[in-house]
């Protein structure tokens, strides 16, 4: 007997249950082929030994295949889990699901947006195509057991390197144009928000002309509370101080992987991100999640939470420079003389994205500033503020970065022009948060030896100049011959001067 698939209703009840439109409106192989979802019917039974699968799994490059038994009584936290798996979201690889015992549904976005549900069972394998946006729940059985090839490709950067995307891109921007609606109605009308007071740079070849949007009707604090507001979704490597990526603990690596060798680098990672836009208070938590195997990413567990607040008075927080745009940079005083240097840079050509970067400095005699380590947080806006109690997934946009190549050196070597945003902690009655302002189209002059390369188009250095000065820099490569860069100078006595 073929698949059966029909076309969903509107109800919000259990979504276990069929959701038949009344009516019944199915929907056939051939169209679910035109959505370039395939079908096979095989024999559950002997699937270790069954040579169509084989062929199968061969033709398309899967060559290893894990398992997983969905029921109350094997999941802990069973129902929190199905609601993850049920939480729209998107794929760079095809999915491939073969239904080996009980039952389930596939649902999958037709060209009009209309939910289709794809009932599995016992025999059923099914192949979503990349790119359609699907989720997947239980019927009333709540058992299912299915097998998941991949391949060692998409079992690295599929798995790993991509989790799913909670929900509609479309709706995703238009909910990030609510979240700005402010300040897009004061600045000018456009696509997609724009950034303020942004620092940008170009090639000193007069092809570009640099601009800086300025809004004098709305504070910039509200502004930078709306725009760095919100869940953040991406994945994060540590590096040494040379910029070698380090491995993650062969404790938290799925066994899958180590059965391969394959080597992981990559954490998945969330940043549920709250900025009051009154009061100067921001509040904002690092996830790490733990690694996981296939489309149940989406069911991944909090490995760790490192939680962070804003504001004068914080105890730890020395100095908070902040723009409009959702950029900041944040200087940690850490235990054992380790301060922790945080620049996160959101991308002028499309504020949904961003870097966190924190260099690892330890202070030797309260004047020699060393750096121990990098970390790299690559992130992308999914949504309004949830604290983190839904897990999201990383845009397709993006993938785990930290083996990926490094930029090349000859890419920021050069003479930059551009125009500079700069905030002052020198004197001693300057508050810890300070707006940076900007100053004057300025010169900066790289030689590309000198600096940490980092994947990604990213670099950092921490140099100090002959007067005992501490210069910590961190760039990022653009398009076009652009880049965006921030720096955080600190006097011979390791007490940060400006941003």
């Amino acid at each position: 007997m073929a698949i059966e698939a029909w076309l969903m209703d509107d109800s919000n009840e259990d979504p276990r249950l069929p959701h038949r439109r009344n009516p019944n409106e199915s929907v056939s192989l051939d169209q679910l082929a035109e959505l370039g979802v395939l079908y096979w019917k095989l024999n559950p039974t002997i699937y270790e030994n069954d040579e169509e699968l084989n062929k199968i799994r061969e033709a398309r490059g899967y060559n290893y295949m894990d398992m997983l038994d969905l029921c109350p009584e094997k999941v802990e936290n069973y129902e929190e889990k199905l609601k993850n798996f049920y939480t729209e979201h998107i794929h760079q690889d095809e999915e491939i699901r073969y239904c080996l015992e009980g039952s389930g549904y596939f649902d999958v976005r037709d060209k009009e947006d209309r939910w289709i549900r794809i009932l599995i069972k016992a025999g059923d394998l099914i192949i979503l195509p990349a790119g359609i946006y699907h989720r997947f729940t239980l019927d009333p059985s709540n058992y299912v057991k299915v097998s998941l090839p991949y391949n060692r490709k998409s079992g690295v950067s599929g798995m790993l390197g991509l989790r799913s995307f909670p929900f509609n891109w479309r709706r995703r921007r238009t909910l990030m144009r609510a979240v700005n609606q402010d300040a897009e109605e004061a600045t000018v009308e456009t696509d997609s928000p724009i950034d303020v007071l942004r620092k940008t740079d170009s090639y000193q070849d007069g092809s570009r002309t640099i601009s800086t949007v300025w809004d004098t009707s709305i504070e910039a604090w509200s502004q930078f509370a709306r725009r760095v507001s919100g869940e953040w979704d991406g994945f994060r490597a540590d590096f040494s101080n040379e910029g070698k990526a380090i491995e993650l603990p062969e404790s938290v690596v799925p066994e899958a992987y180590r059965e391969w060798e394959v080597k992981v680098f990559d954490w998945q990672t969330q940043c549920p991100t709250l900025a009051e836009p009154k009061e100067r208070v921001l509040q904002y938590k690092s996830i790490q999640l733990l690694p996981t195997v296939g489309c149940e990413a989406d069911a991944a567990t909090q490995y760790s939470v490192d939680e962070r607040k804003v504001g004068e008075g914080i105890s730890g927080l020395t100095a908070f420079a902040y723009q409009s745009s959702g950029s900041y940079v944040a200087v940690w005083q850490k235990k054992d003389n380790l301060l922790e240097l945080e620049c996160c840079m959101v991308n002028p050509q499309d504020c949904e994205s961003r870097v966190r970067v924190i260099q690892f400095v330890n202070v030797l005699n309260n004047t020699e500033m060393v750096l121990q380590g990098i970390r790299v947080f690559r992130e992308q806006w999914y949504g309004p503020f949830r604290n983190g109690d839904q897990l999201g997934g990383c845009a397709i946009r993006d993938s785990a970065f930290a083996s990926t190549a490094p930029t090349i050196a000859s890419d920021v070597a050069g003479i930059w022009k551009g125009s500079t945003a700069v905030a002052s902690f020198s004197t001693p009655n300057t508050g810890i948060l300070q707006e940076l302002f900007d100053e004057k189209v300025q010169d900066s002059v790289r030689d590309g030896d000198s600096y940490i390369l980092l994947p990604k188009q990213l670099w950092c250095s921490l140099k100090q100049s002959k007067e005992g000065e501490t210069l910590s820099e961190v760039g990022w490569l653009l398009d076009h011959g652009q880049a965006i860069t921030s720096s955080c100078l600190f006097s011979n006595t390791a007490k940060p001067q400006a941003s």
